[in-house]
């Protein structure tokens, strides 16, 4: 799940009423300008009359401004990307290139507003920016992407101590990307915490409605890990604000998701389905009745899926001889990348690959949102679980097998 990658798209109207056009004048002060040269503002489209902008000012001496007017969105706040280049000329889409780096992109949120000062010491991303309440609630989401950049760099430094000391061991290879993953896990949750926060502290604030979107924009399956998160936020937000119209869809939209219990609910029969794939014998789900079978939908490509194998061989090598085993089914649309990761994480449990890779009929039949989609079943073919895995997974085979 991404949150600021998403924004980019997010600066759209809600429905509610516009203000007027904005006069803005930005002064910013570097302290080590010799390699950055040149400053750089993204104003996000308001409107035909104010399509989206890149605009450039040289750091002479030092010291840098940006000035003009212009529209704010419809929740009243118009808002800019600053960064430095040291390329004359940038064009929109390069800058697009740029900002979706993610997390190596070096950049700061700016309100646009009469009087803004941002003051550089040492790179953009930690700068200071002084001006209205909307700018100091935006140096608090930068804090925000701040500790998300460093939770990012520490997780990668270990990951490259620890990939070099097991080279050419494929099982700690197995296991590293699941203490990997779990981090990365681990990093997303306190970021979303830290998002959850802010818009808890500032219901009111146009910047709290903007991540509440992005929260509500997720996928059901995404949604899994902190619905309770989501509906306290909407518990908080004032009555005025609910009372908007565009407010209230979002508030609608968000029930309806988090309320989802998917097609598949919780005791009835997974469908049937033969699956084949070259070199592999044909194999239907309901060649398992009588054992507790996982059945995990996923993808070579897919990070979670993968990091989640571990924790699988652990508990197939625990449960196999108590009625236990897993399906798995890869929606690659490459044979050789299917192959190529069955190799590498050594799965030994039956393995097909639907041929039309991401099957949209599959896809309808298993109400399959995203990967891993995970269903846990019984012997008799109903359905005990949905989107199960890790320590919850682990936690419900102890119960079932003791």
């Amino acid at each position: 799940m991404r949150i600021l990658s998403l924004l980019s798209i997010l600066f759209i109207a809600l429905g509610l009423k516009a203000n007027t056009a904005i006069p803005y004048n930005i002064k910013g002060a570097v302290s080590s300008p010799e390699k950055s040269k040149i400053a750089y503002l993204y104003i996000h489209s308001a409107g035909k009359k104010y399509p989206s902008q890149l605009l450039s000012a040289p750091i002479v001496n030092g010291r840098f401004t940006f000035s003009g007017i212009t529209q704010p969105d419809s929740l009243g706040i118009a808002m800019g990307v600053l960064f430095f280049h040291t390329k004359p000329g940038l064009t929109k889409k390069e800058y697009l290139a740029l900002y979706q780096q993610g997390l190596k992109f070096k950049y700061r949120k700016v309100a646009l507003e009469k009087q803004v000062t941002v003051n550089v010491a040492s790179t953009l991303d930690l700068a200071t920016v002084e001006g209205d309440l909307m700018n100091e609630q935006q140096n608090e989401l930068q804090r925000i992407r701040q500790m998300e950049i460093d939770d990012f760099d520490k997780l990668k430094a270990w990951w490259n101590e620890q990939e070099a000391a097991i080279k050419g061991d494929k099982e700690a290879m197995v296991k590293l990307k699941a203490d990997y993953f779990n981090g990365l896990r681990a990093n997303e949750d306190r970021k979303n915490d830290a998002y959850f926060n802010f818009i808890k502290t500032y219901p009111s604030s146009p910047l709290s409605y903007q991540y509440l979107k992005v929260f509500v924009l997720m996928s059901e399956r995404s949604l899994d890990d902190f619905r309770e998160d989501l509906k306290a936020c909407m518990a908080s937000l004032p009555a005025e604000v609910k009372e908007k119209p565009a407010i209230a869809k979002l508030i609608t939209e968000a029930n309806n998701k988090i309320g989802y219990a998917g097609k598949l609910a919780t005791g009835t029969t997974i469908p049937d389905h033969t699956f084949t794939a070259e070199g592999v014998a044909p194999v239907s789900i309901k060649d398992f009745r009588g054992k507790y079978l996982l059945l995990d939908f996923w993808t070579s490509w897919c990070g979670p899926c993968r990091a989640e194998h571990y924790n699988m061989k652990q508990l197939y090598t625990q449960y196999k001889d108590k009625n236990f085993t897993i399906l798995q089914v890869s929606l690659d649309d490459k044979d050789a990348k299917w192959r190529k990761a069955l190799e590498e994480d050594n799965l030994p449990w039956t393995q097909v690959r639907c041929l039309k890779g991401w099957d949209k009929e599959i896809e309808a039949r298993y109400d399959i949102k995203g990967v891993p989609t995970t269903y846990l079943i019984d012997p008799e073919g109903k359905i005990i679980a949905r989107g199960i895995r890790g320590e919850a997974l682990t936690k419900k085979l102890a119960e079932l097998m003791p």
